[in-house]
């Protein structure tokens, strides 16, 4: 009798999920389960997928025989027929698992949501919107705090008296950012859905030490020979050697990096940092001069025809307010926290980073409370003056990362960002 091998590694349950008919659609979750049945530790990796799906997946390390799931969502604003496939790799294997969703839907439900999050930069949810309460608390005393200045999603307001706080948002999920003088920066993320409690965030004041709530950065246990080779990496990027990356990239747009060539030369830049990304990376692009705009959001590296033409629109003007846009730069490296990979904001900019809700002290402070979330911070500096290059290096320092000084002289400077993000995600 022939012996034969049973299959290792992740196996699912099922690979095709059918919703069959549904009378009202509200984007339930399609539910894949699986096991590692492998002798050694599994990593699943950042799929690649359309504006239309999205994909909830373990990033931290999957045990030999632990069990886990994977959940899809799928958006449309259209009834009718539908079918998405998923390309769902892991570090045991160079063949992807392939995921099916797939239904007919005959009419969508009033809290449907008809697009996905992740991709929400320009079109707006068409969801039923709800009212959702905050309260910012003491977390040593549980007493209220007002006047704290609180982000969730791209909205701005600072607490009552009671330490209210009260924001109309469409479901999905937000980051959360609050900032108040004597207390250490709170920064979370959370999913919005109708009639939910209240958000209670918890500040803890400057003397008190914080306690190791941050996301700890688990680097995968695999060996080299079982780390796949992606079929859009190059040999000297590829995943056997640099970690996945979620690139922030936060760019100065102001006139004043018209002077000296400035934005065509951080185009050239960027270009050939898209140019070498992976399907496995993922890139967020944001410009700020008199206002921050969110040009790009999550989008895999591979989606050159995205990418590649966002940049080439990148036009300077107006004045610069920097901290406004490192606000948001984190709430997103945040929100696409990619765990076990390289969590960058890379800031380019020729001036000060000056607002009148922040000192030096306070921005400072902010970066490294992010650096101990998992995030790091590199500063491209193009200016001379020299109070902004001492800020920029002190950013940088706090970030753990690097300050590059621009230079006209400098010939490596289409390879400045490439070679930080491979320095920072290096094995």
């Amino acid at each position: 009798m022939p012996f034969i091998m049973a299959q290792r590694g992740i196996i699912f349950d099922e690979v095709t999920v059918d919703f069959g008919n549904i009378k009202s659609w509200d984007n339930p979750p399609a539910v894949f389960k699986f096991e590692n049945t492998s002798f050694d530790p599994q990593y699943i990796l950042a799929p690649k997928t359309s504006r239309k799906v999205s994909v909830d997946y373990p990033r931290n390390k999957i045990e030999s025989a632990e069990k886990g799931e994977v959940r899809i969502f799928y958006y449309t604003d259209q009834p009718g027929p539908f079918s998405e496939e998923i390309l769902l790799y892991y570090s045991g294997s160079n063949t992807p698992v392939k995921l099916t969703v797939k239904g007919n839907i005959k009419s969508l439900a009033n809290n449907a949501l008809t697009q996905c999050p992740d991709f929400n930069q320009t079109t707006k949810i068409e969801a039923k919107d709800s009212w959702v309460e905050a309260k910012v608390i003491n977390k040593i005393t549980k007493e209220p705090i007002q006047l704290v200045l609180v982000n969730i999603g791209r909205e701005k307001f600072y607490s009552q008296k009671n330490g209210e706080v009260k924001v109309k948002l469409y479901p999905g999920v937000y980051g959360i950012y609050a900032q108040a003088d004597g207390y250490h920066p709170f920064s979370e993320f959370v999913g919005i859905k109708k009639e939910m409690g209240t958000l209670v965030i918890e500040m803890t004041p400057l003397d008190v030490p914080l306690e190791k709530d941050y996301i700890y950065v688990e680097e995968p246990v695999v060996k080299p020979d079982s780390i796949p080779i992606l079929p859009d990496e190059k040999p000297d990027f590829s995943y056997r050697e640099f970690k996945a990356n979620h690139i922030v990239l936060l760019l100065d747009v102001s006139g004043s990096m018209k002077q000296g060539g400035k934005i065509d030369s951080l185009k050239l830049a960027i270009r050939t940092l898209a140019e070498n990304l992976r399907s496995v990376d993922r890139v967020t692009l944001i410009t700020f001069a008199s206002k921050t705009n969110e040009v790009l959001m999550n989008i895999p590296g591979d989606n050159k025809d995205l990418i590649l033409p966002a940049i080439e629109s990148l036009t300077a003007k107006g004045t610069t307010d920097g901290v406004l846009g490192i606000e948001n730069a984190y709430q997103q490296a945040f929100t696409h926290f990619i765990q076990g990979g390289n969590n960058q904001v890379i800031v380019a900019t020729d001036g000060i980073f000056n607002s009148p809700n922040y000192s030096e002290s306070q921005l400072l402070l902010m970066i490294k409370s992010f650096r101990n979330k998992g995030i790091k911070l590199s500063v491209i500096g193009f200016g001379k003056e020299k109070n902004a290059v001492s800020t920029m290096q002190k950013m940088s320092s706090e970030g753990g990362g690097n300050y590059i000084s621009f230079s006209e002289k400098n010939n490596q400077i289409r390879n400045l960002i490439f070679e930080e993000i491979k320095k920072q995600s290096k094995r």
